[in-house]
């Protein structure tokens, strides 16, 4: 079988919306990235379009018996009308007051910060591990029922590799994984419960610009006090949570603070700011980045 891709097919899969990077760019259209290498912290610029991505993230994958007429309908379809649509809610946001948020972008800015944390390729991980899992005990209840010569035979069929170095079931695994990505991205009641929190848009003093990262969303829903927190720009934080008594505008600007040490819990691959790191925030990226349970270390020094 052929491994050749479709003409056309889009490749290069963004987890990171290109239309949220934006926003970190220079006159240049390019913004700062900071990855962790074997050589220490490096600094590159790159465009939006040019980071952020995995190739095949979200393709559907071909084997015997299974076609897909539109193998990247994710992408392109799913994910360019979350963007497109949740870039005009994204706009308002970064330079309108809340309340000019309409219903319908609000309802998209919910949509999008959804699937903003659940399209990283970490929450796909786990997804497709939950997805072996099942299969794993499936394929070995089938297989206990066949006699031992047939059951050869169909774990043989299993691990034939069809292509791009993938078996069968590799190619199943991955194909279920996405139809459970879509699901994940509609989950009605936990779109519903973010659209209900309570919304703010804070505004970061100039000394104190707001960084991000592939993974911008801080998403913490499974606690007795949910919030949210996603950067919309180097001077504006969005912060979602549940009404509280203790929350006022104190704690509110507390969050605020904490975001920029925050994004290193999610052991992000790059970070992005608007321009040169210094002091502080250089020090953190060069310990946290690329580091896990990055907030259990101590407080870096500045370099």
């Amino acid at each position: 079988m052929s491994n050749a891709k479709p003409q056309g097919l889009a490749r290069n899969q963004h987890y990171v919306p290109q239309c949220y990077l934006k926003a970190w760019c220079g006159p240049n259209g390019k913004l700062v990235r900071y990855a962790s290498e074997r050589s220490g912290l490096h600094r590159r610029e790159v465009v939006p379009k040019g980071t952020g991505f995995e190739i095949d993230l979200y393709t559907y994958q071909e084997a015997p018996f299974m076609r897909h007429a539109e193998p990247a309908r994710i992408e392109t379809r799913v994910f360019q009308k979350f963007d497109d649509l949740g870039s005009k809610a994204l706009q308002t946001l970064r330079t309108r007051p809340l309340r000019d948020l309409s219903d319908d972008e609000k309802d998209w800015w919910t949509i999008f910060v959804h699937a903003a944390h659940y399209r990283h390729p970490t929450q796909l991980e786990k997804l497709k591990a939950q997805t072996q899992a099942i299969a794993d005990a499936s394929v070995a209840q089938t297989l206990a029922e066949y006699a031992p010569i047939n059951r050869q035979r169909m774990e043989a069929v299993l691990a034939r590799p069809v292509r791009d170095g993938m078996t069968l079931k590799d190619v199943m695994i991955q194909n279920v994984t996405l139809d459970g990505l879509q699901k994940q991205l509609t989950h009605l009641p936990r779109l519903e419960s973010i659209r209900a929190m309570t919304w703010a848009v804070l505004t970061m003093p100039p000394e104190q610009p707001l960084i991000t990262s592939d993974h911008p969303v801080l998403f913490n829903m499974h606690g007795q006090f949910r919030v949210i927190t996603v950067a919309l720009s180097p001077s504006k934080l969005f912060l979602a949570y549940d009404p509280h008594p203790e929350m006022d505008e104190d704690l509110e600007k507390e969050f605020a603070l904490t975001h920029n040490r925050l994004l290193y819990v999610l052991s992000p691959k790059f970070i992005y700011s608007q321009g040169d790191l210094t002091g502080d925030a250089l020090a953190m990226a060069k310990t946290y980045l690329g580091r896990s349970n990055p907030l259990d270390l101590p407080d870096p020094s500045p370099a």
